[in-house]
Order: C-alpha cells, then sequence, then structure tokens
C-alpha cells in the first residue's frame, strides 16, 4: 500500500566488506524509489548524539539498508543517520533520516 506513495528515485549506495587484503571493493548501486521530505529535524544516531538530519526518506519495508549505505539523490550521496520501522500489527514503512 506505501508503494503508491513513493514517487521518488533514489539510489542506495552499498558500500561493501573489505578484500582478503584488506583493500575497499567497489560500492554497488540499486536503483529504488522512496518518498523525499525534506526539512531539519533534529534526531539521535546509532551513537546517541543529537544530529540534525535534512531529509527524511520513506522506503518500502522490504527495501535492504543499513547504516552503513548511502543513500544517493539531488546528486549528493548522502549518509545514513537512523533508520525507523513503522508498524502496526505488521511492518509498513521504513523511515531513513540522511545528512
Amino acid at each position: 500500500m506505501i508503494e503508491i506513495y513513493l514517487k521518488d528515485d533514489i539510489t542506495i549506495v552499498r558500500i561493501p566488506d573489505k578484500d582478503k587484503w584488506g583493500n575497499p571493493l567497489p560500492t554497488v548501486d540499486v536503483a529504488a524509489k522512496g518518498k523525499i521530505d525534506y526539512g531539519t529535524k533534529l534526531i539521535r544516531d546509532t551513537n546517541g548524539r543529537e544530529v540534525v538530519s535534512s531529509a527524511r526518506i520513506t522506503l518500502s519495508p522490504d527495501t535492504t539498508i543499513t547504516h552503513a549505505d548511502k543513500i544517493h539523490f539531488d546528486g549528493i550521496n548522502h549518509v545514513i543517520l537512523a533508520i525507523e520501522k513503522k508498524k502496526d500489527f505488521k511492518t509498513r514503512a521504513q523511515i531513513v533520516s540522511v545528512a
């Protein structure tokens, strides 16, 4: 049901682990749909520090995303500050706050 609201094109930039010699592997770009809501909001990051988010992106609940990934839109790779799962009886959406 949430998919009808996800009209913005975004790219999830997956940062893979390092190879056996410790060299970084190339990133993997995954195209996705989301709903971008611009606006500053004070949130807590994964370390508990208060940070300011510049946008919140609503994603489908079956979109795989981690805090190590980045989200690319408006020509910028945005750092993921927080990931929230919104649910009632089942997960309905993910809200990703970015810097």
